[in-house]
């Protein structure tokens, strides 16, 4: 029972929660970065943004907040999600964003594959998308200066052929570098800005958000009702074992109005053998 109750109590949390977005959101197109910690979102968003001096999405190897942080660019607003994994509360608030996005760019630093738990919330983002899914989940490889275009292009193709198994499709992806993007803005370095990819990456993002405005209010819709047909799955669940307690309660009450009446009779038989001594 107490089990149940809680569940309703985060149903109705999250409702409330989606319902508060749904009524605050505005018509501009949503772009949510997310990866693991230090899989170098931050720094993307910095460039995206042209924020190419001072940071204004900080980079630390360190969590300094688990909120979320906005910036508009254009007619776009960006959204920092707190990194992956590192707590429970961080990884709801990072849901929360996430719930308000028409488009997710994923990004994976190349270390190697895709790791389980990043696999799990591609799937939860397919799930979330629904149809869009496979034009508004983008795959971003961060730091391909790390490593030689080889072993990069190796990291692609086993991350596309790990969606392609599990999620049915394979993203759009870009191998991306954001040292090279700033040396060469800033440095005015044409071939190493063009290198970084970054204006590649940028253009297809204005592309698919502007195409699909209002995206992230149909996910919300839909997540809406999905809850709303939950609540009343528990419901039903907490009405069964209410019907059920009732039940036993009352063939508890038989068996003691069983043994009472037994005893009436019991003490009904003394009296009357008493009553004939």
């Amino acid at each position: 029972m107490q089990h149940i109750r809680h569940q309703l109590n985060h149903i109705q949390q999250e409702y409330t929660e989606l319902r508060k977005i749904l009524n605050n959101q505005k018509d501009e197109s949503i772009v949510a970065v997310w990866g693991l910690m230090n899989a170098g979102k931050s720094y993307l968003l910095n460039m995206l943004t042209q924020h190419l001096e001072n940071e204004y999405f900080k980079t630390n190897d360190f969590r300094e907040t688990a909120e979320i942080k906005t910036a508009q660019f254009g007619n776009i607003t960006y959204l920092d999600t707190p990194g992956l994994d590192a707590s429970n509360t961080d990884d709801l608030e990072a849901l929360r964003g996430v719930a308000r996005a028409d488009v997710v760019l994923f990004v994976h630093q190349p270390q190697g594959e895709l790791e389980k738990i990043e696999i799990d919330f591609l799937q939860q983002l397919k799930n979330s998308f629904g149809d869009h899914a496979e034009k508004n989940i983008i795959l971003v490889i961060s730091k391909v200066d790390k490593a030689t275009p080889e072993n990069i292009q190796l990291v692609e193709n086993k991350m596309l052929a790990q969606c392609n198994d599990i999620l049915g499709f394979s993203p759009k992806c870009f191998q991306i570098s954001n040292t090279r993007f700033r040396k060469g803005m800033i440095e005015h370095k044409n071939a190493l800005t063009k290198a970084s990819r970054i204006n590649e990456l940028n253009d297809y993002v204005h592309q698919v958000a502007s195409e699909s405005k209002g995206v992230s209010k149909q996910r919300i819709a839909v997540k809406l009702a999905e809850l709303a047909e939950e609540s009343d799955d528990v419901i039903k669940r907490l009405e069964q074992q209410q019907n059920k307690l009732i039940r036993n309660l009352a063939d508890e009450f038989d068996s003691f109005n069983q043994t009472v009446d037994d005893l009436r009779d019991y003490v009904t038989d003394i009296q009357k053998r008493y009553r004939a001594i």
